[in-house]
């Protein structure tokens, strides 16, 4: 599956099922346009990261302060 919104090889932060967000918000294995999602992909804003920009848009990691698979928080 193709997403506009992310590119191949960045680092980014995903909440995966189980995963509590700021809001409350808890991530549960669901179908987003007929097709299985176990997660999301996610904002500064939906992190709840102070000054985040309050615009739509994933969150990108720096290649070189962060490791796939490391706790973001």
């Amino acid at each position: 599956m193709w997403c506009s919104n992310v590119e191949a090889g960045q680092r980014v932060v995903v909440a995966t099922v189980g995963a509590v967000m700021p809001s409350g918000l808890i991530i549960k294995p669901s179908k987003l346009r007929k097709i299985d999602s176990n997660g999301m992909i996610c904002s500064a804003r939906e992190l709840g990261l102070p000054n985040a920009p309050q615009v739509r848009g994933i969150l990108v990691l720096d290649k070189n302060k962060y490791n796939v698979g490391d706790s973001f928080f």
